[in-house]
């Protein structure tokens, strides 16, 4: 689960991910010489001393930070990571931008039923605007050019979905998903030659009719959306610094689940992405969508599959979200296990409260960094 509010700055939520070395994504501090690993956390706000957190994290093995903008452009955060040695990820969010929205309101992203892309605290940007577009690229660009992270972590960066709240035996209506506005749908008769019925009036039943006639097209055009992005993104990006590294958070849905909904809902495809960034990172948050430790191996290594050559990095949950089932110690550990077999290069721990208040999952955590991946 990513944080629910991310962009309005409303909410604290923290993940910790560790990599290893062999990835070469990240240089390992001295934390990570210890366990031969990379373990770091990522933080979205932080109002605390920044040299008492990052020594707390030191003493768990954590080396590596990924943060909101704000946070890393608060006084005092770069200078307290470059003491401890911490290399620093800018978290990106795309297309989930509540603030933007609330401005600009022409920007919602449609679903099928003619509704804006809203679910709960889930909303989503038409992802074909290009002036929105641009400007997240931009905005990424001035991020590393006046910040010098070493690397930026892509969230967000697909077409709307509530995926944190979908069950295994779920039955996923493609009227849900989007973008049905009018620019995407005028969009994607340009990009794949099809022509809707005029006699079609309304968002619905457009909608139905390119589910039914033309989802083939219509799912390869939504990736091509999705991936065009991405690439943008890395292009300028490494205009401003050849070394910048890029994470990209994937829907932690396997090829053929649910239909292969990964092209049909979500947009991401795999196999496009990891030609362009370093690192893909599945949100595999077992507990929270009603699966085993086990579900988690297949999805890193369905993956690694799909995205041969790339280091993938799944996430897990620290405490149960969105189920009361409580999330035990042995689960997280059992969940920290099947997260850390190869070909996993290692692990992302979501979220530094939940863990920051349970003794026993730290003490799982720093055994773990111990022993080394």
């Amino acid at each position: 689960m990513r944080r629910l509010l991310l962009a309005s700055g409303a909410s604290t939520c923290c993940l910790a991910i560790a990599l290893t070395t062999a990835s070469e994504v990240m240089v390992p501090g001295p934390a990570a010489e210890r366990s031969k690993s990379v373990i770091g956390a990522k933080v979205y706000e932080y109002k605390g001393d920044f040299d008492r957190l990052f020594n707390h994290w030191s003493g768990m093995g954590i080396n590596t930070i990924w943060a909101s903008e704000a946070l890393v452009r608060a006084p005092g955060f770069r200078e307290a990571a470059k003491r401890r040695r911490l290399s620093v990820y800018i978290i990106a969010p795309i297309f989930f931008n509540p603030a933007v929205l609330a401005r600009q309101p022409e920007l919602w992203a449609i679903t099928g039923y003619g509704e804006r892309a809203r679910d709960e605290w889930v909303e989503f940007v038409c992802p074909s605007r290009t002036d929105y577009r641009q400007s997240r690229v931009e905005w990424i660009k001035g991020m590393v050019r006046e910040v010098e992270p070493d690397g930026i972590s892509i969230d967000f960066i697909r077409h709307f979905i509530f995926w944190e709240k979908v069950p295994p035996d779920a039955k996923l209506d493609p009227l849900r998903s989007s973008c049905f506005c009018p620019h995407c749908l005028q969009a994607f008769q340009a990009s794949e030659q099809v022509t809707i019925p005029r006699n079609l009036a309304t968002t619905r039943e457009q909608a139905q009719w390119i589910v039914a006639s033309h989802l083939t097209e219509w799912s390869n055009w939504k990736c091509r959306t999705i991936t065009s992005v991405v690439e943008t993104i890395a292009r300028e990006a490494r205009v401003v610094s050849p070394d910048i590294k890029l994470v990209v958070h994937l829907v932690p849905w396997r090829e053929k689940d649910f239909n292969g909904a990964w092209k049909t809902i979500v947009g991401q495809d795999v196999r496009s992405l990891a030609k362009l960034v370093d690192v893909l990172s599945p949100m595999c948050y077992a507990h929270m969508v009603g699966q085993d430790a086990g579900w988690i191996h297949a999805v890193v290594e369905d993956v690694q599959r799909r995205g041969p050559g790339r280091t993938v990095i799944p996430a897990i949950q620290v405490k149960e979200a969105y189920r009361p089932e409580t999330m035990t110690a042995a689960e997280f550990e059992r969940h920290l296990s099947q997260a850390l077999l190869p070909p996993s290069r290692g692990v992302a721990l979501w979220e530094w409260p939940a863990l920051e208040k349970d003794r026993r999952k730290q003490e799982i955590l720093r055994a773990t960094a111990e022993r080394g991946f």
